[in-house]
C-alpha cells in the first residue's frame, strides 16, 4: 500500500511541476507576423513604428478571416497568401525590407513545403 501511495505522490508531483514550469504560449516558436507577440518581436528587430504595427495587425486579421472563409479552396488560399504578403510588404520602408531579407537568410528551413 505504501508503494502505491508513494508512486501516486510522485506522479502528482511530476504533473504539478510540469504545470508550474510550463512555457508560456508560443515560447520557442517562430513568431508570426500577424500575431501580437510576433509583431512586438518584429517591431524590435526591424524598428517598426506603432502605426506600422497597427496596420500589419489589421492586415493580418483581415487575411486570417479570409483564409478561414476559404479554407476548403486551396487555389484561393494560395492567392490570398500572395496578396497578404504583397500587402504587408507595402507597409515596410526600404531599410526595414533590407533587415527583413537579412533575417530571412538566417532562419532555419524545415520540411519540403513551398516557401
Amino acid at each position: 500500500m505504501k508503494k502505491v501511495s508513494l508512486v501516486a505522490f510522485f506522479l502528482v508531483s511530476l504533473v504539478a511541476a510540469g504545470i508550474i514550469y510550463a512555457r508560456p504560449p508560443g515560447a520557442g516558436m517562430h513568431p508570426h507576423f500577424d500575431s501580437a507577440m510576433g509583431l512586438n518581436h518584429l517591431q524590435q528587430m526591424v524598428g517598426l513604428s506603432d502605426k506600422q504595427v497597427e496596420t500589419l495587425f489589421e492586415i493580418g486579421t483581415k487575411y486570417r478571416n479570409l483564409c478561414f472563409e476559404n479554407r476548403k479552396n486551396p487555389e484561393k488560399l494560395y492567392s490570398l497568401r500572395e496578396a497578404h504578403r504583397n500587402e504587408m510588404e507595402k507597409v515596410f520602408t526600404k531599410e526595414q525590407k533590407a533587415k527583413l531579407d537579412e533575417m530571412k537568410k538566417d532562419r532555419p528551413r524545415q520540411g519540403k513545403g513551398c516557401r
